[in-house]
């Protein structure tokens, strides 16, 4: 017969007597000198109960051979009560679904292995990830589900960026856990822990675009031109795809834009892959000098194997202008009669001229000098 320790409670299943049963699982109604048996109970322990060492006593109610009366032996039992199993996860793997990631790279995924490696169950857990350095957001929580001894899991981490500053290397993030277990014998308890895991940002791409024309658009700019627009033409020489370039635009010193800042931006959209040509203009221009200074600045977002990166790359262009200048040239002369003759009189000389440079003429008069035997000598 069982006598109860508080905090042990007779099972509801069971009964508080119990008959002697052999090794082997036989009722034994006799126990001979030597014997091995056992008594079988069912218990149920309080959660108040902490994890030590218990006694409890067992009343044994026997007789002996050849005798009616019965006997009571009070044998005293140690039972062992144990800590719930730790939450035992491992990190196995981390990798990225691109096959590599860089600073700028946007709408990435992130993929973690665990393992469940204690002895109880994962129930459910929600668990929240952090990412100290590099990645936006830097916390993204979900929920688990149930995960059992040996098992393991991937957990997705979808719409992550890197950031447009982050360095190249390999960091180090955490993962906050809180979680339900079950034992063996199917007790639910609740436990927490944290893990860390590492993710790593690659180095960006060595974009090679290389300068194949610049300049001014128009046959010849000169001093105080106000329509001049500078152009700059790039080759992509590498296996990165440039979905867009935007171009910064900076006037140092020689003139201005249009809206008199020294500032435009120009954006180029669409997808150049090797061989391909970038062709990026200004505004229009207001040149006031002889010399343009001209600080580029053109930033990039590339893809190279499913990952995009930013890259900006800087130039610096000094621009020599010419002097403006009348540069006419006589296209055609002929007698508006067709021809003239010795003697011909009161005839039309029609004289057709080309201007040739960037200067527009305007209020012009013409001087004609004629030689001897034309008249007048002279005609305006």
């Amino acid at each position: 017969k069982r006598q109860p320790v508080e905090g042990f409670n007779i099972a509801s299943n069971s009964r508080s007597c119990s008959i002697a049963f052999s090794p082997d699982g036989r009722v034994m109604d006799v126990v001979r000198e030597g014997n091995v048996f056992y008594f079988n109970y069912r218990i149920d322990v309080s959660r108040n109960v902490s994890p030590g060492v218990y006694y409890a006593y067992i009343d044994v109610h026997y007789r002996c051979r050849n005798a009616d009366d019965y006997h009571t032996a009070t044998v005293r039992v140690r039972l062992g009560i144990s800590d719930y199993p730790p939450m035992m996860l491992r990190v196995d793997r981390v990798y990225w679904s691109s096959q590599k990631v860089f600073a700028g790279s946007v709408d990435e995924v992130l993929n973690i292995v665990l393992a469940n490696i204690g002895d109880s169950s994962i129930e459910n857990a929600r668990l929240r990830f952090v990412f100290p350095h590099a990645v936006y957001p830097d916390s993204v929580e979900i929920e688990l589900g149930r995960l059992e001894p040996n098992e393991s899991t991937t957990i997705t981490l979808e719409g992550l960026d890197i950031v447009y500053d982050a360095k190249p290397g390999i960091y180090i993030g955490y993962i906050y856990i809180n979680a339900t277990l079950s034992t063996d014998d199917g007790v639910l308890y609740e436990s927490s822990s944290v893990l860390s895991f590492m993710y790593e940002i690659d180095p960006v791409p060595t974009t090679l675009l290389n300068i194949v024309d610049y300049g001014f658009t128009g046959l010849r700019i000169v001093n105080n031109t106000v329509a001049a627009r500078f152009y700059l033409d790039l080759q992509i020489l590498n296996d990165t795809t440039v979905y867009t370039a935007v171009a910064k635009f900076s006037i140092v010193e020689g003139g201005h834009f249009e809206n008199l800042s020294r500032t435009a931006v120009a954006i180029v959209e669409g997808a150049y892959g090797y061989g391909d040509i970038l062709t990026l203009e200004s505004s229009q221009i207001t040149i006031l000098d002889k010399t343009i200074v001209l600080d580029v600045s053109i930033t990039i977002l590339g893809d190279l194997e499913g990952a995009e990166y930013w890259k900006t790359f800087n130039y610096t262009f000094v621009l020599a202008v010419g002097e403006p200048r009348v540069d006419i040239s006589v296209v055609d002369v002929y007698w508006s009669s067709n021809r003239a003759y010795p003697g011909t009189s009161n005839t039309d000389l029609v004289i057709v001229l080309e201007n040739l440079d960037v200067v527009e003429l305007r209020s012009c008069k013409a001087k004609l000098r004629f030689p001897s035997g034309f008249e007048p000598h002279i005609a305006k």
